[in-house]
């Protein structure tokens, strides 16, 4: 199927749930995960070092494994991405997606 100078891409990501919402949803679930451990494991010190340790070792397991990585560094770009996709579909200027650009670069 060939598109014509008058279909958007607005319009075929408008068509029902897509593979882009997917991988938005995966990614945040990924980083949401990696946050809960993160902080699970500050939780860990109000119980004791020893503990706090076993569990940054249990989560080094996990996020520095090559499963692990690939799964972080993919979620943390397509997470990154995703705005400016949306920001081009909606049909924002030139203007306002250089500002969103600055805005994620403070981040």
């Amino acid at each position: 199927m060939a598109l014509s100078s008058k279909t958007s891409w607005a319009g075929l990501v408008r068509r029902g749930p897509s593979i882009v919402r997917r991988l938005r949803l995966a990614s945040g679930l990924v980083l949401f995960s990696y946050i809960f451990l993160h902080f699970l494991n500050h939780s860990l010190g109000n119980i004791s070092l020893e503990a706090m340790e076993q569990g940054a070792q249990w989560a080094e397991m996990i996020w520095r494994s090559e499963i692990g990585t690939v799964l972080l560094y993919g979620a943390f770009a397509i997470h990154l991405c995703s705005p400016f996709g949306r920001s081009i579909s909606a049909g924002i200027c030139g203007w306002a997606g250089s500002r969103l650009s600055g805005s994620a670069s403070v981040c």
